[in-house]
């Protein structure tokens, strides 16, 4: 028995002098995350130990954002028991629900607390950017968030020759995101308009060149709200799109298969393994979802295909866009399907896959 659980549709893409694309919120949109599910005959399962405790600490102890921008932050190796968050500045920060948000220009400390210990993270707060200019790395990408209540919306891009761009809508309806691709160094100009009343419109300008931004927003019609240039490692240590390395996407990988298990210890789950093989197989489909984001293979063949271990159950989670470890984690967990998943008692083993040219990430479960 399969269960499909896609969410990512690309809008209809038309050529013209200018490179034009029209893409319209529809409720079975959704972005960048799907799961699979699937169950092959009966298989014996056991349960592995669960893992050594972790050691508890914040998940960063240094951020620096825009004023409105967010980054996640969260207090990894508990095990049960009340965290008591409190900031030294409201004024500067707040927290909520996971996330610190900076309010205005300035320094500030955020704590947690647990069992008697204090935690502390310095949050550091700079104006919003002015300018509306997305910086990509020639041969990288980077994903635009568009946030409007546009039900169709047009978008020209003056020289596709020195970017691509794809995109859909939002699962919540919130607006779009778009996928731009760096092809050459130069800039290309990008208008969005509503496709019914030209008047309601946004540009920006794309440049191509050495280094590319993160995760950038903006509102439709309105100046870029916020640019997430933060980074899991920490706010000094940001692994652009398109420049992470190899040793650092194998890291991601371990990451990856560390914060499911810290999640499945939380839930009273048994831990996974990681399975080298299986890491090999979520690669290579990493590389395949950046061509062809779905469960069905470039060949036309199910994803299980791809699998070259013996198993007895089996599930893919995909994403696409995510820039760390703990980004596609939490869009993981934050979707029932991808979180049943990484939860299920079915599984024994992982593999993890992460293609750093395109922000890919692949995660194949099996029972061994």
């Amino acid at each position: 028995m399969s269960v499909h659980g896609h969410c990512y549709s690309p809008g209809d893409i038309f050529e013209r002098s200018v490179m034009m694309m029209r893409i319209s919120v529809k409720k079975t949109f959704a972005v960048f995350v799907s799961a699979l599910i699937l169950m092959v005959g009966m298989a014996s399962l056991w349960a592995l130990p669960v893992s050594a405790a972790q050691t508890v600490g914040l998940s960063r102890t240094s951020v620096t954002l825009e004023v409105g921008q967010s980054a996640s932050l969260k207090l990894k190796g508990t095990s049960g028991g009340k965290i008591t968050w409190s900031m030294s500045d409201k004024k500067v920060a707040k927290y909520s629900k996971g996330k610190v948000t900076g309010v205005s220009e300035g320094t500030a400390y955020i704590y947690a607390k647990y069992n008697g210990k204090k935690y502390k993270c310095k949050v550091t707060v700079v104006p919003a950017s002015e300018n509306n200019v997305v910086n990509v790395k020639k041969g990288g990408s980077v994903s635009v968030y568009v946030y409007t209540d546009v039900s169709e919306v047009m978008i020209e891009c003056s020289d596709s020759s020195v970017c691509s761009v794809s995109g859909g809508a939002l699962s919540s309806g919130s607006g779009y995101v778009l996928k731009i691709k760096g092809k050459k160094n130069g800039t290309s100009s990008f208008k969005l308009y509503d496709a019914y009343d030209k008047s309601v419109s946004l540009e920006f300008d794309v440049k191509v060149g050495s280094s590319s931004d993160g995760k950038v927003s903006f509102k439709l019609g309105e100046k870029k709200t916020s640019q997430d240039t933060s980074d899991f490692w920490g706010a000094d240590d940001t692994a652009s799109a398109g420049e992470t390395s190899s040793s650092d996407a194998s890291a991601y990988v371990d990451e990856v298969i560390r914060l499911i298990n810290e999640e499945r210890a939380a839930a009273g789950k048994s831990a996974l393994k990681k399975n080298d093989e299986l890491c090999k197989n979520a690669q290579l489909r990493a590389e395949e979802i950046s061509v062809y984001f779905s469960h069905t293979r470039p060949d036309g063949t199910d994803c299980f295909t791809a699998i070259t271990v013996p198993y007895g159950y089996a599930g893919e989670n995909i994403a696409m866009g995510q820039r760390t470890p703990e980004e596609v984690m939490d869009c993981w967990m934050n979707s029932s399907g991808h979180k049943q998943n990484i939860l299920s008692s079915n599984y024994t083993a992982v593999g993890v896959g992460y293609d750093p040219s395109t922000n890919c990430w692949v995660q194949i479960f099996i029972s061994d």
